[in-house]
């Protein structure tokens, strides 16, 4: 009996070292490459007092008509030129679908500049620059209120009258508490961008004609870190926290905004939007990335 049992345990041992295991080990869903199809920002800040800040980034609650060879409504200003983070232009107006679309250029903190009117049509835009209004400025400011006062705009021979009261989108920051100040979102166009994640490791940024190399790790079941080295050598790390549903990746970062100059660079959001002087003490960025996976490309 006992030299049956030592067989057996032999036979038992031996199918062991035998037995393959075939099944193939689960790819990371990460791997692949990914197109930076969309993107959105929401801008937090924390101010020492209570008080209501105007949102340029949201359509207000009322109307300026533009009259002329061709007429509309406008809803909120565009700020050409103007960049909130350092990094996307405020939202373009578009609202007398499909066509002309109006740009209302204006500084409502400076009463005597009329500002300007940019038509856009099938043919291109044409700028009208402010010449005269029936009242003593072209507009009123009472904040989150602006009243334009038959102001005249012109280009060449054509002219366009700027009539109403535009009421600002607001929103309220509490004293002492992070409150959103303003949020956009676009999608990308033209070139967009790539990201291509190795499986050892290594990554690759598709920037329209220039492929940056580096590489890729998880840091937590939730945290995603990029490291690319730039054209002069120095090096950016990139720290997101990402969910993955249905094949659309989803990387967001939330980064200081003011890290240099502090006092100079809080003073020129608080005149963006509105804000008491001297009471914003921190602003903060959260950035969102929209990838959608592309089962056809490979890595570089």
């Amino acid at each position: 009996m006992r030299f049956l049992l030592l067989c057996l345990l032999a036979v038992l041992l031996l199918s062991a070292c035998d037995s393959t295991d075939t099944t193939a080990p689960l790819e990371d869903p990460l791997i692949g490459t990914w197109s930076d199809v969309a993107s959105s920002y929401r801008l937090f800040a924390t101010s020492t007092i209570t008080q209501e800040v105007i949102d340029y980034t949201t359509p207000g609650t009322s109307t300026l008509r533009v009259e002329g060879e061709t007429s509309g409504l406008l809803r909120y200003p565009h700020f050409e030129g103007s960049n909130l983070l350092g990094l996307v232009s405020a939202p373009q107006i578009d609202l007398t679908p499909p066509l002309p679309h109006f740009r209302l250029l204006v500084d409502p903190f400076v009463e005597t500049f009329g500002g300007e009117v940019l038509v856009t049509t099938a043919s291109g835009a044409t700028k009208y620059l402010y010449v005269s209004s029936s009242g003593k400025t072209p507009f009123t400011v009472n904040l989150p209120e602006v009243t334009y006062h038959d102001a005249v705009f012109r280009h060449l021979g054509d002219s366009l009258r700027v009539n109403g009261t535009l009421t600002f989108a607001s929103r309220t920051l509490e004293a002492g508490l992070e409150g959103l100040l303003a949020e956009w979102a676009w999608e990308q166009q033209g070139t967009i961008p790539q990201y291509t994640l190795d499986a050892d490791g290594e990554a690759y940024r598709i920037d329209i004609d220039t492929t940056h190399v580096g590489t890729w790790e998880r840091v937590s079941d939730d945290t995603l870190r990029l490291v690319f080295e730039t054209s002069s050598g120095e090096v950016d790390t990139f720290t997101y926290t990402y969910q993955l549903v249905d094949g659309v990746l989803l990387l967001t970062a939330l980064s200081d905004v003011c890290t240099s100059d502090a006092a100079s660079c809080m003073a020129t959001y608080e005149t963006r939007f509105h804000v008491a002087a001297n009471t914003l003490v921190h602003v903060r960025v959260e950035t969102t990335g929209r990838l959608e996976q592309d089962t056809g490309s490979a890595a570089p």
